[in-house]
């Protein structure tokens, strides 16, 4: 072994000297360094595993695994959006804030599209998720009534003289539909509350009247606006109008629904930040132009965003660990599904892991420890995400 070796290294110097002869030094270890690094083993970077986050900052063009159901974390090219002339300040202040997730989620659905699942959908229904269930008529109409009257920036008020039943039932009621998404999109700036009385003697509080009032979105009803203050408001609405457009209008086009689904999940998973100390992080407003929500505030923009897309959407409710949480539910032609964009969101939307909560059964998420209190039960079974069989 000894004498092998020695045999080596006499027979390397002597190359040395004679190719240093033959072509000068300098010459000869610019060859040298050449050649050391062309037999280099290479020192690219693995693809993140199933529970790793993928570097979602630099995402690099590199070969993936051959085909779903993939074997780990695909990596992929996110390019910039088309340069586009904006029609407007709002337009290009709805790019600034949302074009950036976007682009992911675009590149993100292009490696991850499945199209082992249906392109049957169905439309979106305000009445999916039980929110107008059990409204009497003139229920139903006092909801509808502010809701109009909301999109045109008016005052709204009912008085209890000339409405037909209980009207402090029924402001509870209608207050309860729109939290439960009858309209994620008013709720953004606009609410109603009671004028009531307490008599002397009277078992109870009396509803005179039913009115509403806009709030700056910023501060999700903590300030109320003035007259003079709606100009301001309705650029806010019309930027959060804008930026859900924006992100519809994005979307690939032949796209299974369910991809479809998981292109607008995947658009809010990489804007939104979970974030509780801010006012307005129970809204879609919070999500969509702030990039900061709970629970609410991310189904309710989930709900927004399928509503433009004309998507079927419900929000459900649960307690895990006592704690009151929502999410969504999605109907494919399997069946009806529960989405859960908020823990999904633990990880980007190219991993293993941010599946977990996506597309699953009501039997997955009991296990999960979502304690499901409210909403439509799932119908489904099974939809493989692109990391299973």
């Amino acid at each position: 072994m000894k004498s092998n070796v020695l045999k080596s290294i006499a027979s390397f110097v002597i190359l040395v000297v004679l190719v240093v002869t033959a072509t000068g030094c300098e010459q000869f270890f610019e060859a040298l360094a050449e050649s050391l690094e062309s037999e280099a083993p290479s020192s690219g970077t693995a693809a993140p595993g199933p529970d790793e986050t993928a570097d979602t900052g630099t995402e690099t063009a590199t070969e993936g695994p051959d085909s779903i159901p993939y074997r780990e974390t695909p990596k992929v090219d996110v390019k910039p959006l088309p340069e586009e002339t904006f029609a407007d300040d709002v337009e290009k202040e709805a790019s600034d804030i949302i074009d950036g997730a976007i682009a992911k989620a675009v590149a993100y659905v292009g490696v991850m599209k499945d199209d082992r699942h249906s392109s049957v959908s169905y439309s979106y229904d305000a009445e999916a998720g039980g929110a107008f269930s059990g409204l009497t008529d003139p229920e139903r109409k006092l909801l509808d009534d502010f809701i109009k009257d909301s999109y045109e920036y008016k005052a709204f008020r009912v008085e209890s003289d000339n409405f037909d039943g209980d009207l402090k039932k029924s402001f509870f009621h209608v207050t309860s539909a729109l939290l439960f998404g009858a309209d994620p999109f008013i709720t953004c700036f606009a609410d109603i509350e009671p004028y009531s009385i307490f008599p002397v003697g009277a078992e109870e509080t009396i509803y005179k009247a039913v009115y509403s009032y806009f709030f700056n979105p910023y501060k999700d009803g903590n300030e109320r606006l003035s007259e003079e203050s709606i100009a301001k408001l309705k650029h806010d609405m019309t930027l959060l109008d804008r930026i859900v457009k924006r992100i519809v209008r994005y979307m690939p086009e032949g796209l299974t629904t369910y991809d479809k689904y998981y292109y607008l999940a995947a658009v809010l998973s990489e804007h939104v930040m979970y974030d509780e100390r801010r006012p307005d992080c129970y809204s879609a407003f919070g999500a969509l132009v702030e990039g900061r929500a709970v629970c609410e505030g991310y189904s309710l923009a989930y709900l927004l965003l399928c509503k433009e897309a004309d998507l079927w959407c419900a929000l459900r409710c649960g307690q895990p660990e006592g704690v009151g949480h929502q999410w969504n539910m999605i109907k494919l032609e399997s069946g009806i599904y529960n989405v859960d964009v908020t823990w999904c969101d633990t990880d980007t939307a190219l991993t293993q892991k941010w599946y977990k909560c996506f597309v699953k059964t009501d039997e997955f998420f009991t296990e999960d420890g979502h304690c499901i209190t409210v909403g439509v039960s799932s119908t489904g079974s099974y939809e493989p995400n692109p990391y299973e069989n």
